[in-house]
């Protein structure tokens, strides 16, 4: 997640990876600086009543925050900044708060949500609804370790007219229409989730793996995320899961697999 601060401060939040060595890298005779910061917590509440939650708890007009926006604010008192973002395919807040102030925020965001629902979530619940929205996730959606943003439908990422250079330029347009596998979604005949990693066949020939999976009770549906050969990504197109008499069969399906047109997030 890169946050713009101001004219010439950027806020990068980063899960495990190598984000800091490739940060030092790029930056290596340039006029950037880069600091730590390990004082920085952040929680996430995520879902339809996180708005109702904090609104009455901070003074900004939160309703009016733009999707990826974010604000310096106050939420209980404490200062914070406040993002409009999240990993859930819902409406939701990230609130960056001090190491000092984190055990206090979290107790009280939980104590004012009891009433709408707010629970404590584990990262379980949180990879099976990034699942159901069909968020990628690195660096177990791009297995492949050359995996081009055009096999995961990030065209939208890509300024691929921009006149200036960047990094990768050349290369990353140059494999544009030269995908070797799409990213897809596909619903599983099967009670389980299917394993991350089980090959997919269509007719006997191996066109694909799995990337990511659940069993969603929600849609009381088994779900997986996939890359296929791009000739078999159409809607509509059978597949079976493992070789031989295989695990089960599914369909490719229209992602997200919940909200498709994604309208929750922007409610």
């Amino acid at each position: 997640m890169i946050l713009c601060d101001g004219p010439n401060t950027y806020r990068v939040t980063h899960g495990s990876g190598a984000t800091p060595e490739q940060l030092k890298k790029v930056a290596e005779g340039k006029k950037v600086s880069l600091e730590l910061d390990r004082d920085t917590h952040i929680l996430s509440l995520q879902g339809p009543a996180s708005l109702e939650i904090l609104k009455p708890h901070t003074p900004m007009q939160l309703e009016k925050l733009p999707f990826f926006g974010h604000e310096k604010t106050t939420l209980f008192g404490k200062p914070v900044i406040i993002g409009r973002c999240g990993y859930s395919g819902e409406r939701g807040y990230e609130v960056y708060c001090s190491s000092a102030d984190a055990g206090e925020m979290w107790d009280n965001i939980l104590s004012h949500g009891k009433a709408h629902g707010a629970i404590p979530a584990s990262w379980t619940s949180l990879d099976l609804i990034r699942v159901e929205s069909a968020l990628l996730f690195f660096p177990f959606d791009m297995p492949e370790g050359d995996t081009t943003p055009w096999e995961v439908n990030m065209r939208w990422a890509v300024d691929a007219d921009k006149k200036a250079d960047y990094i990768g330029k050349r290369a990353v347009l140059y494999l544009q229409g030269r995908e070797r596998f799409k990213q897809a979604g596909v619903v599983c005949n099967h009670s389980e989730a299917v394993e991350p990693g089980t090959r997919i066949y269509k007719d006997g020939k191996d066109i694909g793996v799995v990337t990511s999976s659940s069993y969603s009770r929600y849609m009381m549906q088994s779900l997986a995320m996939v890359h296929l050969l791009p000739a078999y990504t159409g809607l509509g197109t059978h597949v079976t899961f493992g070789d031989g008499a295989g695990i089960c069969d599914g369909m490719v399906v229209r992602t997200p697999f919940y909200d498709p047109l994604r309208l929750r997030v922007a409610e």
